[in-house]
């Protein structure tokens, strides 16, 4: 392992439980993918070895100057090799699976089968013992809380621009529940400035490190963030419970496994155990209440956001698993903080200080599905309503909890997630601003 050039000045409490709960996975387990010191690989490339073998071994290189194992099939499957076997203990072994994501990928039937394996394996990692619903982190204060652990293998996507996202619904699964690293070039390795590829490489690192992940930095690579206070509340208030989860949003990679291996497990209707089942069109409710921050200009606006969901009215009799819904949104700002300290992020304050002073409020009309055997509602904005411009048109993606104990708990929390659609109208977005946001969203009616 080679060690890092650069020492981060402090340490991160949250980062260093996630990263010892990593190094527990499958620490006793009888497996025979190792790399010596940590006894299993930390990173497992899931690629189409035709098209993605270079931009694979060029990645791999890259994160183990930086101190991660990584697994991929081309350089660690031998001659004589059960590579069937190989690579099924290599998904269950692997903290995290990146698969590279391209239209080849989405019709090979080997990664498919390995996308399903580590579905499957995440999704029971909490009920098997793997990997623990809660851990524990040491406070610099010297009083202990728990944080929310991450189901493992985690899952770090890296998607190229020859498939579209609904063409796989592998694909259409991970769009709706994690942060895709997105690659612009058919390879990482056709940017001749290598510009393209260094971004990718340091979201990559900063996505491992927020699944746990140890990464040592070298000179150039950017400063790690440190990862907020992310305690486990038993808070039933929904609006002080919406905002509890604030900080959890602000590592979305971390947070969003539950709900990936939740929305899989809807689509995996064969697999033995999972008590799933369709939900009832009632269980989608009325009303949705949430919180989520983002940045914009340079400012850290906090949002609450309130869905209103009305679907197709349908006959007592009818079983269909896609409803029509349509609904709205609105969207009010609760805080906004000057986080960059600019002549433009000062002029954006006062804008976004002056409507919060105001109490303005803008809607965006919604229409979509609700897809009954995953509990997912799909929901594209298709006009707004916003006098001042503070938001702007976005795709919406709602994912219903379900409680197979409890069936008057269905639908009664949600996570959301939403991808704005850039609007050259709207002088407020730039095009740092965060592609996605993960909504913690509480029923209310």
């Amino acid at each position: 392992m080679i060690s890092s050039n650069t020492a981060d000045s402090d340490t991160d409490e949250t980062f260093e439980a996630l990263h010892a709960d990593a190094l527990k996975y499958r620490k006793d387990d009888d497996v025979h993918v190792t790399d010596g010191e940590y006894g299993m690989k930390m990173v497992m490339i899931s690629l189409h070895v035709a098209t993605m073998e270079p931009s694979a071994k060029w990645l791999k290189s890259e994160l183990e100057k930086r101190g991660v194992s990584v697994w991929m099939c081309t350089t660690a499957l031998q001659a004589g090799d059960n590579y069937r076997n190989e690579i099924v203990e290599a998904v269950k072994s692997s903290r995290v699976v990146l698969p590279m994501i391209n239209k080849n990928w989405s019709k090979s039937g080997e990664c498919e089968a390995e996308f399903q394996l580590a579905i499957r394996t995440n999704l029971i990692s909490h009920d098997t013992g793997a990997t623990a619903h809660t851990i524990t982190v040491d406070g610099a204060d010297g009083k202990p809380y728990p944080i929310s652990g991450i189901r493992r293998p985690a899952f770090l996507p890296l998607k190229f621009p020859d498939i579209e996202w609904r063409e796989n619904p592998g694909v259409e699964q991970l769009s709706c529940l994690t942060n895709f690293v997105v690659c612009n070039d058919v390879t990482l390795l056709e940017d001749a400035s290598g510009a393209t590829k260094a971004d990718i490489l340091q979201q990559i690192i900063h996505g491992l490190r927020n699944l746990g992940i140890k990464v040592n930095r070298l000179h150039g690579d950017a400063a790690f963030i440190h990862m907020a206070k992310r305690t486990v509340s038993n808070v039933r208030n929904p609006v002080e419970l919406a905002k509890q989860v604030i900080a959890g949003i602000q590592v979305q990679l971390q947070n969003t496994q539950d709900l990936f291996t939740l929305v899989s497990s809807k689509a995996s209707s064969s697999f033995a155990g999972a008590n799933l089942r369709p939900f009832a069109l009632t269980d989608l409710k009325k009303r949705y209440l949430g919180y989520c921050t983002n940045l914009r200009n340079g400012c850290e606006v906090l949002w609450s956001l309130e869905f209103h969901i009305d679907p197709a009215t349908l006959p007592a009799d009818d079983d269909r698993l896609i409803i029509p819904i349509t609904g709205s949104m609105t969207a009010s700002i609760m805080k906004v903080t000057d986080e960059a300290h600019t002549q433009e992020s000062k002029a954006s304050l006062a804008i976004f200080s002056n409507h919060k002073a105001k109490s303005h409020s803008a809607i965006a009309q919604l229409k979509g599905r609700f897809n009954r055997e995953r509990g997912l509602a799909i929901l594209d904005a298709f006009q707004k309503q916003d006098e001042y411009g503070i938001i702007r048109i976005c795709k919406y993606r709602i994912i219903l909890e379900q409680d197979p104990n409890n069936s008057a708990e269905n639908g009664k929390y949600a996570t959301g997630l939403f991808h704005p659609i850039p609007d050259d109208k709207d002088h407020y977005i730039h095009d740092d601003d965060e592609w996605t946001a993960v909504i913690r969203l509480i029923a209310t009616a």
